[in-house]
């Protein structure tokens, strides 16, 4: 017996939370064609904004994460050492995420995919999360 995903579609998770064109029992496939899962939406919206400070750091390409550690500059190491001691969830929305960003961008921390900017990066570490990301 073969298994194999024939015929799902892939949308971004920003389009599964919104529901947009789909309808209750829809299964598709959810994130980037390099990352996905599969997913029936059940026409209830439920959009994840707080994830675990792991999530968050696992957000982070191993590239990037060695750019972070690596960084001369304070307020890398705080930011690092912050999101490392961090115990309550990270707020996806949080005004203090989107200045950290902004650092990493300026300190040359982050890394955008081929055909991708560095703004569309940050607004990738920012998507909404995943439940697994919540635990």
């Amino acid at each position: 017996m073969k298994w194999g995903i024939i015929n799902m579609k892939l949308i971004s998770k920003t389009d599964f939370a919104s529901g947009e064109g789909l309808v209750e029992g829809d299964v598709v496939l959810v994130g980037t064609a390099d990352m996905f899962e599969q997913q029936t939406f059940s026409g209830q919206i439920i959009v994840f904004r707080k994830i675990t400070s792991e999530a968050m750091r696992n957000r982070f390409t191993f590239d990037e994460r060695v750019n972070i550690e690596s960084s001369e500059n304070a307020r890398v190491k705080t930011f690092k050492n912050d999101l490392a001691a961090k115990t309550s969830p990270v707020n996806l929305d949080s005004y203090k995420m989107k200045l950290a960003l902004a650092l990493l961008e300026l300190e040359n921390c982050l890394i955008a995919k081929e055909g991708q900017t560095i703004a569309e990066r940050k607004v990738e570490l920012l998507d909404d999360g995943l439940l697994e990301e919540t635990m």
